[in-house]
């Protein structure tokens, strides 16, 4: 069954699903990776297109160097992270003209994560916020501070235990989730609203109102801005139902949920098993379990309708699948012919299946396959920004992997930059940038550079 238009192909989440195996048969794979890792300024695998301004108007901030974080445009203001001379700075740009509007120095949360850090902003308050963490003696502090959109003007800090994650939005309030501790806190005055304590060793999944939390021999969930446990699913119950034993510890875990946040599944994965159970979170219950063989090619730390599955056969095909979050049922499959790697990844409503023989795109709701367009999406771009670490006796610096930067390609494989997407695959350029307003929509350009292109549509 199709799912409801309101949650199909208008879902806009980019979700990288995994590549199969560490080596590609084909160079231009290979070229790829080493593109998607180069730092700014070294040439990968793909040639750099010369700029090709087919639009009315454009700008590009190169000089504020490459984005550490994603970008957010709030009122027509692309706020994000950059990282210039070992330090990080939080970059306000007006969409329409990129004049900097303003820059204030932060420093990204968790270094030990080597994860992209990511830029909380609210549309409806007008506000974003933005982190400093410190460690003292072992522990790691917190402060946050609102801003507002327009003028980077400071409305109020606020200050807490270590974090672990990035700031999100639960209900109308800003949530925090840490490695002891979740907290809640008003965007208009960063006031504390809602905390819940939590022992280590949990794996912790943020949702539209709050927390679950996965591990310490249970599945849990939180209330809705009180932060109080209403449920509970120990794991043996869990190991019942899937009929395997359930181990503890953070380990070969992960979490999707629904679009509509009320569903989920977790799974635990092996080496040549991936099990999965599905929950009601709003009831605390289970309500199915399901185990495939063979290694996954799917992943998702987004909310979305369905769960894609590669199953691998022993002649080394491949059969890909939906499976529904709410019952595990599944719709449609359909055969891979044997590959040595196979990539899918969901952009503009398509799953896109690349093997070594040819790309193809299945609707992801009824399976049925149809040729690559000539330009597709081959890749993500990247770099390793070296950060200081000030407070340290002897500053230090560690890499963090900056934003992934989507790639279209054209049948030779050449990376394409925004403004060429424009004419040439205008449903790609849209699903790579944010509207600013008056025609403008900005974006990260596969080089890191952030990108106002103003279109003639």
């Amino acid at each position: 069954m199709r799912p409801a238009p309101s949650i199909g192909r208008s879902l806009g989440v980019v979700v990288l699903l995994l590549v199969l195996t560490a080596a590609c048969a084909r160079p231009t794979i290979e070229h790829l990776a080493e593109f998607a890792t180069a730092a700014p300024g070294q040439e990968g695998g793909l040639e750099r297109p010369d700029p090709v301004w087919v639009t009315s108007d454009h700008w590009a901030q190169e000089a504020l160097g490459p984005a550490f974080s994603d970008v957010k445009v709030v009122d027509g203001v692309a706020i994000y992270e950059v990282v210039q001379e070992g330090r990080v700075s939080v970059v306000g740009v007006e969409g329409a003209t990129g004049e900097v509007l303003y820059r204030l120095p932060t420093d990204p949360a968790g270094r030990l994560r080597g994860v992209t850090s990511e830029v909380f902003a609210s549309a409806e308050a007008g506000v974003f916020v933005r982190r400093f963490v410190a460690e003292i003696n072992g522990d790691y502090l917190v402060r946050l501070s609102g801003h507002k959109v327009r003028t980077g003007e400071l409305l109020w800090t606020s200050r807490g235990s270590g974090t672990a994650g990035d700031p999100f939005a639960c209900g109308p309030h800003l949530c925090l989730r840490g490695d002891l501790e979740q907290v809640s806190r008003s965007l208009s005055d960063g006031e504390l609203v809602g905390s819940m304590k939590s022992g280590t060793g949990r794996v912790y999944t943020r949702t539209n109102d709050g927390f679950m939390l996965l591990g310490g021999g249970s599945l849990s969930g939180a209330t809705r801005n009180g932060f109080e446990v209403s449920w509970v699913i120990p794991f043996s119950e869990i190991a019942e139902e899937l009929g395997y034993e359930i181990p503890e510890g953070e380990a070969g875990w992960g979490v999707v949920l629904d679009a509509k946040d009320r569903y989920g599944a977790i799974y635990y994965e092996t080496e040549e098993l991936v099990h999965w159970i599905g929950f009601d979170r709003a009831a605390g219950r289970l309500t199915w379990t399901e185990t495939i063989e063979g290694s996954r090619c799917f992943w998702s730390d987004e909310t979305v309708d369905f769960i894609v599955e590669c199953e691998e056969e022993a002649d080394g095909s491949y059969s890909i699948s939906d499976r529904s979050i709410i019952d595990g049922s599944s719709q449609w499959s359909t055969d891979v012919g044997p590959s040595e790697w196979v990539f899918v990844s969901h952009r503009d409503g398509l799953l896109q299946v690349d093997t070594e023989e040819a790309i193809t795109y299945l609707d992801p709701y009824e399976g049925t396959s149809s040729p690559a367009p000539p330009l597709f999406f081959c890749s993500t771009g990247g770099s390793w920004p070296e950060i200081e670490w000030w407070w340290e006796t002897e500053p230090t610096s560690y890499s963090y992997r900056a934003v992934d930067h989507p790639v279209y390609c054209n049948e030779e494989w050449r990376g394409l930059g925004l403004a060429e997407l424009v004419d040439l695959h205008p449903e790609g350029f849209r699903s790579v940038t944010q509207e600013a307003g008056d025609g403008w929509f900005v974006g990260v350009d596969f080089d890191g550079v952030l990108v106002g292109v103003r279109t003639d549509s």
